[in-house]
């Protein structure tokens, strides 16, 4: 590929507040932080009977119940979190509040640091957004997930039945 073709492929950061970026499952992934309300400690998750199986319970989060989801099955990423962290990143999006169990939190990344690859339409989980290559800062590339993508989800995981959905 040409100097310009490489240029062209590469993006500005995907947000214009920065990435927080998480560990899920051995891998660090990024969300827009336009998503995250802010990171909690979940002490301890109410089961939900007949939720739907990314639902992992309920936590109180200052008198108010938050849905806690595993975001590795709601985004088909395969290796779900089994074990479950003790870490909830509480997403904000529309209407929409729940926490999705992390094992950790990585870093808030600045929007404008490290270089943004898009994703290989062809070939890369429709989940992902593009890669941001932050060694410089971090010593990490971070996968990115796609924000239009995962507010879908949740939506449609609102509305899911118990017959199957």
């Amino acid at each position: 590929m040409t100097e310009q073709g490489q240029a062209s492929s590469r993006q500005a950061a995907p947000s214009a507040g920065g990435l927080c970026a998480f560990w899920l499952a051995g891998r660090c992934l990024g969300l827009d932080v336009a998503l995250v309300g802010e990171v909690v400690a979940i002490q301890g998750a109410t089961p939900v009977p007949l939720a739907h199986d990314a639902v992992r319970g309920i936590f109180n989060l200052r008198g108010a119940p938050v849905v806690v989801l595993e975001l590795a099955r709601i985004l088909d990423l395969g290796d779900g979190d089994d074990h479950g962290g003790k870490v909830g990143l509480v997403l904000r999006a529309r209407d929409i509040v729940a926490a999705a169990q992390i094992d950790r939190l990585e870093a808030v990344i600045p929007a404008g640091r490290g270089v943004f690859v898009p994703r290989d339409a062809a070939g890369d989980h429709p989940a992902v957004l593009g890669f941001l290559d932050d060694r410089d800062a971090t010593g990490r590339v971070v996968t990115v997930l796609d924000p239009v993508v995962l507010i879908e989800r949740l939506e449609a995981l609102r509305y899911a039945s118990d017959a199957g959905d």
